[in-house]
């Protein structure tokens, strides 16, 4: 495929997703305001084990993890908490295509991404934290078709809380030969 979305049109996946989800999250203070967690290696690591176990629970292969899409994942989410907006889309009309470009994806690759918002959260960030998240994409009928999108071969995981506890963002991100 040359032209890459989401795999349902942005508007419906906009509108499957609820508005909060009442979860926490640990972080490690920055002087911009806002933090990764600690233990966001181990964060990963835990996501990508939870949508590795919901595909195998479909007959679908395993995703490996990319170093590329952790760091998709971890600038989008960045850029929502620091610009103020939860979109697939950002203010400047980038979309996950175009950041899997930008970071030296493939034009052939399909791509997708979930995101996640959680406006009362605080930490600690933890395991428990990111099966939240997990179940609630998976109740999700769009969140859920790109975890289990049998064209998709590659996961990346990103995580922001805001210093203090007052907000967090997450994001899924996916990429495959299509």
């Amino acid at each position: 495929m040359t032209d890459q979305r989401p795999l349902l049109p942005r508007r419906t996946i906009m509108a499957l997703w609820p508005a909060a989800l009442p979860l926490a999250m640990p972080l490690s203070g920055c002087a911009s305001g806002r933090a990764e967690p600690l233990n966001l290696p181990d964060l990963r690591a835990w996501a990508l084990g939870l949508v590795n176990q919901a595909r195998r629970s479909e007959g679908l292969p395993p995703l490996a993890r990319d170093d590329s899409l952790d760091r998709i994942a971890q600038t989008h989410a960045i850029d929502m908490d620091r610009r103020g907006y939860f979109d697939h889309v950002s203010p400047d009309g980038a979309d996950i295509r175009e950041r899997h470009l930008a970071a030296g994806g493939s034009r052939r690759d399909f791509v997708a991404e979930n995101i996640g918002r959680c406006v009362t959260c605080a930490p600690p960030v933890d395991r428990t934290r990111v099966e939240a998240f997990h179940s609630h994409w998976m109740h999700s009928a769009g969140h859920r078709a790109n975890i289990l999108s049998p064209t998709l071969e590659r996961f990346g995981y990103g995580i922001v809380v805001r210093n203090g506890g007052a907000g967090m963002y997450a994001v899924q991100t996916f990429a495959g030969s299509g």
